[in-house]
């Protein structure tokens, strides 16, 4: 990635937009979470449309229900981070690197609910890695979130299981060579 700031063409409206959204959906996705396990709906998230503050925004993108099992508690942790923002409480600006920070990791479990990125209204945002999410019930063999010969960029990954049976193996990243670091 260039020396230049991903960021610098990202509004203060745009961004304090984008923040109430992630934190909305965020909700909305550990309510019907929650309500799904205590059984009272089995009904999928319903398609919605992105706001025009994300690039390329789509209609009918839904929160896949399966995968937020797995992170919820991410989810609500970062979700936290951005009450105060989400609520007009503290000013949104975005030369403030702590704050995108903040922004940035509660996107990514978004984006991966989604299936889809999130990239703000003028922001230069290059994906140049791997990500993944793994949650399995049961390991009886070998299983990865990530193998890999070679990865140029990032990886990110995390491998969950309830239980890895005498003889399995679960493994984050497995790569021979990895150049651009994990996360």
């Amino acid at each position: 990635m260039s020396d230049q700031d991903p960021w610098a063409g990202v509004q203060t409206a745009v961004l304090t937009e984008g923040i109430k959204f992630l934190y909305a959906q965020a909700g909305e996705a550990l309510k019907r979470w929650r309500d799904r396990k205590a059984g009272s709906t089995t009904d999928p998230a319903p398609p919605m449309a992105l706001p025009a503050v994300f690039q390329g925004s789509s209609s009918g993108v839904a929160v896949d229900d399966n995968r937020l099992a797995a992170v919820a508690e991410a989810v609500r942790e970062q979700r936290r981070e951005l009450a105060d923002y989400a609520d007009g409480i503290e000013p949104v600006n975005p030369g403030d690197l702590a704050l995108r920070e903040k922004v940035d990791a509660l996107r990514r479990l978004m984006e991966g609910l989604y299936g889809q990125p999130l990239t703000f209204l003028g922001e230069q945002r290059r994906d140049d890695g791997v990500h993944s999410l793994l949650s399995v019930d049961r390991v009886l063999g070998d299983v990865a979130a990530v193998r890999a010969r070679l990865v140029e960029g990032h990886v990110a990954a995390e491998a969950r299981a309830g239980t890895v049976e005498a003889g399995g193996r679960l493994t984050g990243i497995e790569a021979d060579t990895v150049r651009g670091g994990t996360r």
